[in-house]
């Protein structure tokens, strides 16, 4: 029983930490185009 929860609870987690991964990867790629238009003007 114990290990059923911690599976899920491991599975739970790696899904935030993907989740939290494609926004980290999506705000740097954003912050770098918003600099990129700065750095032309």
């Amino acid at each position: 029983r114990f290990v059923e929860v911690s599976a899920k609870v491991n599975a739970l987690l790696d899904i935030a930490q993907l989740n939290l991964g494609d926004a980290a990867a999506t705000y740097v790629a954003e912050d770098a185009a918003a600099a990129s238009r700065y750095t032309g003007v």
